[in-house]
């Protein structure tokens, strides 16, 4: 699943409700495949974390307190990461040249990182600020490929990945923040904003190269006005696009949020729009989205403004949608799946994930209070088979991990085709100045594992040292994870990686 925001009065109006934070989640190991099909899980081991490569030297930045040795952790250096049921990886990062940046990506397969290498000419971004970080990969269940970015100015160019390695970069048109999705027997589907914001563009591969540049979505400038939209895609090569409409009175006293969406199939294009809900006196935000062949799911995190003792009500919600075949997504009911929970009374950023069938998991952080803890971490698991979402199961109640009471943050979630799934998230040790790195893994049947620390470094020039993890599964249950981390004055790209105990 992938991502893009419309920030807006709506969303700084969200801050001032619910003080939303991005949390954490855990996870553990599993047992059985969903469909009683391949193997069952019932542990994992994680390997010591290796360096994956090096992204270069750590340009020199804007600070809190400048020095001539602040060097923080800049986004431009985030690495990305897919992988497929197989086990073949791929990591896309931006790569510092001492004069400007170059995206280059490595290749996992057989259990390890091949060396990197730099995508060819053309795939490099200007070093001004507002290019740092636009650049996007996606993944197909084939171990193909395809990034998108923003090189000079406001032209964006994408190349795909297979066997033969990256094409050259093709233009696909204009504007910022592009989105691919990847599908299995697909040249690739690429979503991206217009450059003066007024639409969502869309543009996919054929046989001829990329279509001209399309609306998806229009996105006005006044109420009702689009505030955030989230895409995935699935491995029939369909996609489905969600998005959040917030509308308010002119006084600010009655307002409403609504989640709409589209499904994209090859054979007829984009379907008609449909509103999924709406929810009146009440905020969603973040909203996450996950598409299969026959479905999808939506989860929320579902803010009430009033409550009998006037504090706000912040839950976790879903829904799903059946699809049959040729069809389009008929959206069940709202779901609350989390929140009411014993001692909760605040909850932040949910995070979704599923596999092919569209089994699902969602994670999120929880506590009893914004700002103090301790915070303890949920999830919950929803089956295709019954439709319906397990019992809430807090994570952090488990021997060897003390609850935190610093909220953890940059939560992600992964779940494989063999049922089991594993969360990981960064946590700030504020008074050590120190950036932690955390994984956990559970399984169907088997129970869950004490969080895993997987690194830890101290932070400099008030920036985290660590970059928020990118994490995958493969089919049998084996996880990556990937995260960048300065060493000295430069940067490296580093990965751990879950081997899955099966029976």
């Amino acid at each position: 699943m992938v991502r893009c925001l419309l920030l807006s009065g709506r969303m700084r109006a969200l801050l001032v409700v619910s003080c939303a934070l991005l949390v954490p989640a855990c996870a553990s190991s599993t047992a059985t495949s969903p469909d009683g099909q391949g193997p069952t899980v019932v542990g994992g081991t994680w390997g010591a974390p290796r360096a994956v490569a090096d992204a270069g030297e750590r340009r020199s930045v804007e600070c809190d307190a400048p020095t001539p040795t602040c060097r923080p952790l800049s986004r431009e250096s985030w690495p990305l990461l897919s992988l497929s049921p197989a086990g073949l990886g791929l990591a896309l990062w931006n790569r510092w040249d001492g004069s400007q940046f170059r995206l280059a990506s490595a290749r996992f397969s057989a259990g390890a990182w091949d060396a990197s290498a730099d995508l060819p000419a053309g795939a490099r971004g200007a070093p001004e600020p507002q290019s740092y970080g636009e650049y996007a990969l996606a993944g197909d269940r084939a171990g193909n490929g395809v990034a998108a970015w923003r090189t000079d100015g406001p032209v964006l160019r994408a190349s795909r990945f297979t066997a033969s390695g990256w094409s050259s970069p093709e233009p696909i048109g204009t504007g910022a923040h592009p989105v691919p999705i990847q599908s299995d027997g697909t040249g690739g589907l690429v979503t991206w904003f217009q450059e003066n914001a007024d639409a969502l563009l869309w543009s996919r591969r054929d046989s001829s190269g990329w279509t001209p540049p399309a609306v998806v979505l229009d996105l006005p400038h006044s109420y009702p006005a689009v505030v955030e939209n989230v895409m995935a895609g699935a491995p029939d090569g369909s996609a489905v696009i969600a998005w959040l409409v917030h509308d308010t009175s002119p006084d600010g006293r009655t307002y409403s949020d609504e989640i709409w969406s589209r499904r994209y199939t090859p054979s007829r294009g984009w379907d008609a729009a449909q509103r999924v809900v709406r929810f009146e006196q009440a905020l969603v935000s973040p909203l996450r989205v996950a598409a299969h062949a026959n479905g999808a799911v939506v989860t929320y995190e579902l803010v009430r403004a009033t409550t009998p003792s006037g504090i706000p009500s912040e839950e976790v919600w879903s829904q799903d949608s059946a699809r049959a075949a040729g069809g389009s997504d008929e959206w069940r009911q709202p779901r609350r799946v989390g929140g009411a929970e014993p001692g909760v009374k605040y909850v932040t950023n949910p995070e979704l994930a599923a596999d092919m069938r569209g089994n699902a998991v969602v994670a999120w952080v929880a506590g009893p209070d914004p700002f103090f803890g301790p915070f303890t971490i949920w999830t919950a698991r929803f089956s295709t088979a019954t439709r319906q979402w397990e019992p809430a199961t807090e994570l952090t109640d488990v021997p060897g991990f003390v609850r935190t009471t610093v909220r953890p943050r940059d939560l992600r979630v992964a779940l494989s085709d063999a049922g089991n799934a594993v969360v990981a998230w960064r946590q700030d040790d504020e008074r050590k100045g120190r950036t932690t790195l955390w994984a956990s893994h559970f399984a169907l049947g088997a129970g869950r594992d004490a969080p895993r620390l997987l690194a830890e470094a101290d932070d400099i020039g008030g920036s985290a040292a660590l970059s928020p993890p990118e994490l995958a599964m493969d089919a049998s249950g084996n996880a990556l994870v990937v995260w960048a981390q300065p060493d000295g004055d430069r940067v490296r790209i580093w990965s751990a990686r879950l081997v899955a105990q099966t029976r």
